[in-house]
């Protein structure tokens, strides 16, 4: 019944997200800068807008779901391709 809580390794997975909710009241986002999640409705919105017209509407949808989640993956892998040379342990340490 209490499988989560007699099992360490389970609990250890729960401090990270526990610290990201305490950093989030504690400090929460600061004014004036832009947040991920306002940009990407603002996207969505612009494509809703532009591309829900006419003929072949899911299509249409449907490519601008694929376009929207490779360009956050392709976001994503060069924003950590660029920190990479931070890595310790790997023999690259250093090198870009």
């Amino acid at each position: 019944m209490y499988y989560w809580f007699h099992q360490s390794f389970y609990m250890a997975k729960a401090f990270p997200f526990i610290g990201g909710w305490l950093a989030d009241r504690l400090l929460g986002d600061p004014e004036g800068w832009p947040h991920p999640v306002v940009g990407f409705g603002k996207v969505i919105s612009l494509g809703e807008k532009t591309l829900n017209k006419g003929n072949d509407r899911t299509v249409k949808g449907g490519v601008m779901a694929l376009i929207l989640v490779a360009g956050t993956y392709l976001l994503c892998e060069r924003i950590l391709a660029l920190f990479s040379w931070r890595r310790l342990g790997d023999g690259k340490c250093g090198e870009l």
